[in-house]
């Protein structure tokens, strides 16, 4: 690790930061983290909404980072070349301000919106433009905005699984988990609500044939009802998801993802996609439409998964080989 500068922290913005739909918050908290040598050109990663600004373990954290496997010396994001930048989402489950520094209802925050907090964040940092913007998931609605807002501070957007808009269909299926949280934390079970939300969104994150390979249709008999092995495995998930998250922030997150819209055509910086395609909730046709209206130069990658959306966590080899040839060639 020599030579790898860790820093981690939070600051104030000392300003109030107006929200695109018209929230305001006073002063927000951002919090961040920026792992590699000082003086390295930087890349920003993000990624879904249930990502972290914790990029990958290091001496003083040793806890796993949400890009552990992409992230540190000699990966793909490579800390002894570059400098790697997180940071909490607006609103989301973790430092930067939301549910968990603020009580009551959080106001709506847009992919646009994270976006300028990262442009503010690079500010306080004395960042001045970002040598490439990983972003997967959420986290590439969020670089897309920020390609599209500072073109001056970006040299290069890389985007797995995300669009410039949601596709219908799933967009209906959130307004569905949303509507599953606010229903049980008015019976006073949020918990619940949760757990029923995370197990509608692994049905739509994982690809059929997975499901079909995985999971036997045969019952089992519980007190006179059947039950099946997809339903162990999706509410056990559930569980798990329930017990780590906070009810606000899932509904503040999951809005922000349908409060993507963007015209791909404001975007002139090059640009990858990578699309698996099984995803989803990030469809091929979709990313397809996306990379043909980029004003830039636009690689776009498909590739074979049977882990649909969920294969930005699952394919390490395959991105990774491409990450570093980006890194490497441009």
């Amino acid at each position: 690790m020599t030579g790898i500068s860790v820093r981690r922290g939070e600051f104030s913005l000392g300003e109030t930061f107006t929200l695109q739909y018209g929230g305001q918050l006073p002063s927000p908290q951002v919090a961040y983290e920026l792992i590699g040598p000082e003086g390295a050109p930087v890349l920003m990663a993000m990624g879904g909404i249930s990502a972290t600004r914790h990029i990958t373990s290091t001496a003083d954290f040793p806890e796993a980072g949400w890009w552990e496997d992409f992230a540190g010396p000699g990966r793909a994001l490579d800390t002894s070349r570059f400098r790697v930048l997180g940071m909490d989402f607006l609103g989301g489950n973790d430092q930067t301000q939301g549910p968990r520094l603020q009580a009551g209802v959080f106001p709506s925050v847009s992919p646009e919106d994270q976006a300028r907090l990262v442009a503010r964040l690079m500010d306080e940092l004395a960042i001045p433009s970002l040598h490439v913007f990983f972003g997967a998931s959420y986290g590439g609605m969020v670089a897309l905005q920020f390609a599209a807002l500072f073109p001056e501070r970006i040299e290069k957007v890389v985007i797995v699984g995300a669009t410039h808009r949601p596709p219908a269909i799933a967009t209906a299926l959130r307004c569905v988990q949303r509507e599953a949280i606010r229903r049980c934390q008015k019976l006073g079970d949020a918990a619940e609500g949760l757990r029923i939300a995370r197990a509608i969104g692994m049905v739509t994150y994982r690809s059929a044939l997975e499901f079909e390979q995985r999971f036997e249709a045969t019952p089992q008999f519980r007190d006179g009802r059947a039950t099946f092995p997809v339903q162990d495995y999706l509410f056990s998930r559930g569980d798990a998801f329930a017990e780590r998250f906070l009810p606000e922030a899932v509904l503040c997150l999951s809005e922000s993802i349908d409060l993507q819209q963007l015209e791909p055509e404001r975007i002139t910086t090059p640009t990858d996609l990578f699309c698996a395609g099984s995803d989803y909730v990030a469809p091929p046709d979709l990313m397809l439409e996306l990379s043909r209206r980029i004003a830039a130069p636009c690689r776009y990658t498909q590739y074979e998964s049977l882990y649909g959306h969920d294969s930005f966590l699952k394919e390490v080899d395959l991105l990774g080989s491409h990450f570093k040839r980006i890194l490497e060639n441009g």
